[in-house]
């Protein structure tokens, strides 16, 4: 069965839930000075960074930053001996022998929070200042738009699309994260417009241009979607909301696209929510021409393991916090998926089906399911699952340190999602009728009173049954 990864929309801090003094317990950040620290260096620092770069943006952009050395080295995760010079993720500090926190070390922001919840009050200074991000009104608050393509064509055309669908795309950034041969006969940048700005300045990719950052990853270091990702992540400057989808089949956006997706994601009242989906098809393929939302769209609620023995793998079937693995080398969307999903979990983060579509894919012939680069046949890749299936906890794997920052987190336990959707990880074997239990809204009926009272994720400690203890009640509810 063909699959692509979807989209995933975040909300990264708090909406406009009222100030209210809340009871901080064991699941919630302790050193909260030392990251309120980081990230009021972190805005400063990238707000001296643009008005030296002259822009005309509203927001902040990875250009420049490697001539300054806001870039770092990091090893290829098929050859070490391969070093690739990537953007640094926003907030990373250095901590000072006297505890001074510097903004630009090597320090991710994910190893300060240590996989715990933030509180209210520090969710609201990502995005803005506490007072800032209250007084924004929810549709003119900033998208980071994180797209990954492989050798495509269309790429710039998708980028036009995205920009020309919105209702506010001023308040786009959009990073581009483009796995290509610039010297082939097919290259086409990303951000680049069909007819030069110099003779039509008035075209999508001109007028916007300074919003659009695009990084080129050379088509002999590809390591797949997954170490792609990872390179898109850092290319994140302290937007408000944060939206990730592939190009790798073709993408279309529904009219006001942006504004539909707040909507959706501020109806579920959770600071903590993602809305993911795989994209449903359209065969409008034009990025001058208007589609529409529809209320058709997929809910990801069934998994089963494939394979045999060792290597049966959790799959899907169709029906800054977690940040992508950079060793994890030629892995697919599945492996992407699952990982992703037990990782978000753990760290307090609460999925969502959407209400509408408002984003399509337009072929299923796709670029981004060929081989990756040479540098992660082999041994690489078998290494890269073992690694993953140790980082969310399905194996034992002592033949690489897994820092934390790429690990689990400290909000929940993997043990609660087995059990709580059926699935027997010592046995490799998932229990079914999933799919009903969510499709008919039991789950979210059941689930979303739980919520936490400063509003950050469904407390499931709160939550004490085991899936397969419902099929009962799934079967009464249908006879």
């Amino acid at each position: 069965m063909y699959h692509i990864f979807a989209f995933l929309f975040g909300l990264l801090h708090s909406s406009s839930r009222k100030s209210t003094s809340y009871k901080l317990d064991s699941v919630h950040v302790q050193n909260i000075e030392e990251i309120r620290h980081a990230l009021e260096l972190a805005k400063t620092e990238f707000d001296i960074l643009q008005s030296s770069d002259q822009s005309q943006s509203q927001l902040h952009s990875v250009r420049g930053e490697e001539k300054i050395g806001y870039f770092e080295q990091i090893n290829h995760p098929g050859d070490k001996s391969v070093k690739l010079s990537v953007p640094k993720f926003y907030a990373s500090v250095s901590i000072g022998e006297n505890g001074s926190v510097n903004i630009g070390g090597q320090k991710m922001f994910r190893q300060l929070t240590l996989g715990m919840l933030l509180t209210p009050e520090l969710v609201k200074m990502i995005g803005g200042g506490p007072a800032e991000t209250e007084s924004i009104a929810p549709y003119d608050r900033t998208i980071f738009a994180s797209i990954i393509s492989k050798s495509d064509s269309k790429c710039s055309n998708t980028v036009t699309n995205l920009l020309k669908s919105a209702a506010n795309p001023e308040r786009i950034r959009v990073a581009v994260v483009d796995r290509t041969n610039p010297l082939s006969r097919r290259y086409v940048a990303c951000d680049a417009p069909p007819i030069p700005c110099s003779r039509d300045p008035d075209q999508t990719l001109c007028i916007y241009n300074a919003n659009i950052d695009v990084y080129e990853l050379k088509t002999e270091h590809d390591a797949g979607a997954m170490f792609a990702r990872h390179i898109g992540q850092r290319m994140y400057r302290g937007e408000y909301y944060a939206l990730q989808v592939g190009v790798d089949a073709g993408i279309v956006f529904s009219g006001g696209w942006d504004e539909e997706l707040i909507r959706q994601l501020d109806a579920t009242n959770n600071e903590m929510a993602v809305i993911s989906t795989y994209l449903s098809e359209t065969k409008i393929r034009d990025a001058n021409r208007p589609i529409q939302a529809t209320p058709e769209r997929y809910t990801i609620c069934h998994a089963s393991y494939k394979g045999d023995g060792r290597e049966r793998r959790l799959e899907h079937i169709r029906s800054e916090q977690v940040p992508y693995d950079p060793k994890l080398c030629g892995l697919d969307e599945q492996d992407e998926e699952i990982s992703m999903a037990l990782r978000a979990f753990s760290c307090g983060y609460d999925f969502y089906t959407p209400t509408q579509s408002v984003i399509f894919r337009t072929k299923v012939d796709s670029n981004s399911h060929s081989n990756v680069g040479g540098l992660c046949k082999g041994n690489p890749k078998n290494k890269s699952r073992k690694r993953l299936y140790s980082l969310i906890g399905l194996n034992n794997n002592d033949e690489d340190a897994i820092p934390h920052e790429y690990g689990l987190g400290a909000v929940r336990d993997t043990a609660k999602f087995f059990t709580l959707y059926g699935i027997h990880a010592s046995e490799r074997v998932t229990e079914h009728r999933l799919c009903e239990f969510v499709t008919t809204g039991n789950m979210h009926d059941e689930f979303v009173p739980h919520m936490r009272q400063d509003g950050m994720g469904i407390d499931y400690n709160r939550i004490s049954f085991r899936f397969h203890e419902l099929i009962s009640i799934h079967k009464d509810s249908h006879q």
